[in-house]
């Protein structure tokens, strides 16, 4: 089983899924993202679980590279429909779960978004790239 992120970037937004983990009472925002089902292709794992995180749907346009170590794949989308969000909330007091979806926006002094920078930094090229193209066409 591969566990995938999917990063969709969208009208100078980034799609981002809101996470709680109530062992640490802890939330984060992070890329839709979950692990592949029996048979499934990465590349389609990355574009399901963005829809059903997030109701939204996303058309996968390749793989970026990840350093190994960081446990995921991570696939570049866009979006393949209406913008609309509408998350698959989450009720759970034992694990992390999801409690929520949505667009943040993002400029060059800001390219994460809420994520944090820590974890997320090999994110940066990636969305300012994404920014870059957006601001050509």
């Amino acid at each position: 089983m591969a566990h995938v992120r999917t990063l969709v970037v969208w009208n100078r937004q980034v799609l981002l899924v809101q996470h709680h983990d109530p062992r640490d009472d802890v939330t984060f925002w992070m890329p839709p993202g979950g692990g592949s089902e029996s048979g499934e292709a990465p590349a389609e794992a990355a574009r399901r679980e963005v829809t059903e995180e997030t109701g939204v749907e996303a058309r996968v346009l390749r793989q970026a590279p990840v350093p190994p170590e960081r446990g995921y794949l991570l696939f570049e989308a866009e979006l393949a429909g209406l913008p609309d969000v509408m998350p698959e909330v989450e009720a759970c007091e034992t694990e992390i779960h999801t409690i929520g979806a949505r667009w943040h926006p993002v400029t060059e002094e800001a390219l994460l978004g809420p994520m944090e920078s820590e974890y997320w930094a090999e994110l940066v090229p990636l969305i300012r790239e994404r920014l870059r193209g957006a601001a050509s066409s």
